[in-house]
């Protein structure tokens, strides 16, 4: 028998007796690698929390970036294997795994195109077949569980957090991402995460650095953001992941989705009947804050009935501060016991399907390639996604690029932010056209203002509807192109006159450069639109063509 088969069934059966100790730390999942609540910079470095795993037998890592190149998977399959190695029972090695630039894995792994520009293809069966290949990768890269897919309904067009992160804004379209995506998974053997409950798709605020309020109504909840948990759910998600939200509709109180009892037990235990692991979203942000620090936050979220608390600020302080509140009575050491249950039940789970995966593979004579080596089939059905979820804004007024021209790229106009794996997606422009002998230079804003300019005109907008400057330079700079590309937010397309032609993207990361060049020389791009679109005053102008 493989042996962390055996020691996950010996500790399931030995979990009665364990000590308060060990039953806490199966309960936490701490971050190794560079990361950010939004407002400050973090390090956790590889050895400190190896320190700490060993200290506490913390039963979860969520890895972000150790190093330069801390995304290359062949990296981040060394660091999982120093990390089980350590580990008395086998982690749950996560990581955020969305799709865009939501990526914590990359090249030479497969890049995957944003939720949003998955949906935007209206192909289940690939997206199901992409959450497989995705999934591989990422059991080849040492992790076993996806914090993903993305379950929110995105019908708030100034979410600064969600966006392309959500398929759509259709709940029922929502809901057949997520099961292709859950299903996909699955077959891998990588723990889906549908997230954030109860919905953050309807919120203008981001949790990260404030603490954002959905504002409606329980039979609103139930027709839109309940949908595709329900959907998820019914089809094996392995975990739930709460947002840092205040719903008033389901918690008059004011709590934090996260610490409410009525939401994290009333709402998803209870009545949509899930009976997997419940964890908390990354506990230093600032959506998460609590006026008792790192302690008080991890003691009210299992208090609320979560199962694994996900990176508080001060890990140790939360750790011992839940050792403290069981000794203390505050916490009931049988629900504990309960939740480490989920969490070990998970984990043997996954070690069985992993051994199966393998015994599979024996028996066909087959092996992993070398990421070097990657299969050019699964490359290509990845590159054709890219290429399918393409959308012209209007399906009727689309462009072609003009031969023996020079073209001229206005770059990308937005709010500055943190990449996340994103490219400077104007210059990764030019350089694909002039590999191509197309002429193609960089002008500046201002050149384009002053005239002058000859050939046809690109203007490129980064998530533009979301800064006040931003939007106003594009609604200056707009009537003078010839085709506005929304890299990332569809929802630029407010700001731009219903005349000009307009091409989204869902996404500045370089796999969809060369697709996009091909789009722009043949004026075709298949996608099929999967959000509603307002005009300058607001109103639907492009309704959802998906679903």
């Amino acid at each position: 028998m493989n042996r962390d088969i055996a020691l996950l069934e010996q500790a399931l059966e030995k979990l009665p007796e364990w000590p308060v100790e060990k039953v806490v730390g199966q309960l936490f999942s701490l971050a190794v690698g560079s990361h950010s609540n939004g407002t400050e910079a973090f390090w956790d470095a590889p050895q400190t929390v190896l320190d700490l795993l060993t200290k506490y037998q913390v039963g979860g890592i969520c890895y972000y970036t150790v190093g330069d190149d801390g995304t290359d998977p062949r990296v981040t399959a060394e660091l999982a294997r120093q990390f089980q190695g350590r580990a008395e029972l086998p982690l749950l090695f996560a990581a955020d795994q969305e799709g865009g630039m939501i990526s914590r894995v990359r090249e030479p792994a497969l890049r995957m195109p944003s939720a949003m520009a998955q949906s935007a293809t209206d192909d289940w069966e690939l997206i199901e077949r992409l959450a497989e290949l995705g999934g591989a990768d990422l059991r080849q890269a040492g992790f076993n569980f996806a914090y993903a897919p993305v379950a929110d309904v995105n019908t708030e067009p100034a979410n600064p957090v969600i966006g392309v992160r959500s398929p759509s804004s259709s709940p029922e379209v929502v809901g057949c991402f997520d099961a292709a995506v859950v299903r996909g998974l699955g077959k891998a053997g990588v723990a889906s995460c549908l997230k954030h409950f109860p919905g953050h798709g309807n919120t203008n605020v981001d949790s990260h650095i404030g603490l954002p309020k959905l504002t409606t109504t329980r039979e609103q909840w139930e027709r839109v953001e309940a949908l595709p948990f329900r959907v998820g759910i019914r089809c094996g998600a392995d975990s739930v992941m709460m947002g840092h939200l205040v719903v008033p509709g389901l918690d008059p109180s004011g709590v934090p989705a996260t610490f409410s009892r009525p939401i994290v037990t009333g709402l998803l235990r209870e009545y949509l009947g899930f009976e997997g692991v419940i964890v908390t979203d990354a506990l230093d942000m600032a959506g998460a804050g609590h006026p008792s620090g790192s302690a008080g936050a991890c003691v009210d979220a299992l208090l609320a009935g979560n199962d694994q608390l996900l990176m508080p600020l001060v890990p140790e302080e939360g750790i011992e501060g839940v050792i403290a509140a069981v000794q203390d009575g505050l916490l009931d050491m049988a629900e504990l016991r309960k939740s480490a249950r989920r969490v070990l039940k998970l984990k043997l789970k996954l070690v069985r399907t992993w051994d199966e995966l393998e015994n599979q593979d024996c028996a066909t004579g087959e092996q992993q390639p070398e990421w070097s080596d990657a299969s050019v089939v699964n490359a290509d059905l990845v590159s054709d996604t890219f290429a399918r979820a393409l959308t012209w804004r209007d399906s009727k007024r689309t462009w072609v690029l003009p031969a023996n021209q020079v073209i001229s790229i206005v770059p990308d106009i937005g709010p500055a932010d943190y990449p996340r794996g994103s490219v400077d997606f104007a210059p990764a422009l030019r350089e694909d056209l002039v590999s191509r002998d197309i002429p193609a230079q960089i002008v500046t804003a201002d050149e384009l203002e002053q005239g002058g300019l000859d050939g046809p005109i690109i203007l490129v907008s980064r998530n533009a509807s979301l800064d006040r400057g931003a939007a106003e330079r594009i609604r200056q700079l707009a009537p003078s192109a010839d085709v506005v590309i929304a890299t990332r937010s569809p929802y630029d397309a407010s700001l731009v006159p219903e005349v000009v032609p307009m091409l989204l993207v869902y996404g500045d990361i370089a796999p969809a450069v060369p697709v996009l060049t091909k789009a722009l020389l043949t004026g075709i791009a298949p996608g099929v639109l999967p959000v509603d679109l307002v005009d300058d005053r607001g109103r639907i102008r492009w309704p959802r063509r998906l679903g």
